[in-house]
């Protein structure tokens, strides 16, 4: 009896870790979601990087992305800067054309393109400006959890 005991507490830590790892840090399940470059999500991104942009520039800067569904249920995405913005602005994901702005829910096994926007607002100081980019997902039976992206832009000198 002992022996099965200790047996069951083996496979019961097993589970446990294999479930650690396969899903990441508490809140996060990488595997259920993928943020891409391309259509197909060959190339995974892990940094967004919203480039240079002169300064005084007024307009927002888009960095086009791919989220893949890989979660058995529909999901939705929503997206933003967490605070952490050292610029003035905001960061937002809107769904890209031919689906509207606010159309956000990808299903089982599909691909959607998005546009994550940083919108600067104000005139910032030139510098580099290092801040995280959280894509939230809520879906069908309470699945929810982050991703966060380390994020970039440069505000260059007149």
């Amino acid at each position: 009896m002992a022996r099965r005991n200790v047996l069951l507490a083996v496979a019961l830590c097993l589970g446990l870790i294999v479930g650690i790892v396969s899903c990441g840090p508490a809140g996060e399940s990488p595997s259920l979601l993928q943020v891409c470059s391309d259509q197909d999500c060959t190339k995974p991104i892990s940094v967004i990087d919203f480039g240079a942009i002169p300064p005084g520039y007024s307009r927002g800067v888009i960095v086009p992305v791919y989220i893949s569904n890989r979660s058995t249920a529909e999901i939705s995405v929503t997206g933003d800067d967490d605070g952490s913005l050292c610029c003035p602005g905001y960061v937002t994901l809107d769904a890209a054309p031919p689906k509207f702005y606010s159309e956000r829910e990808i299903a089982p096994g599909e691909s959607e393109r998005f546009h994550i926007l940083l919108d600067i607002t104000g005139t910032p100081s030139p510098q580099t400006c290092n801040f995280r980019v959280t894509i939230t997902v809520e879906g069908e039976d309470g699945l929810s959890f982050s991703r966060v992206f380390p994020a970039k832009v440069t505000i260059l000198k007149e």
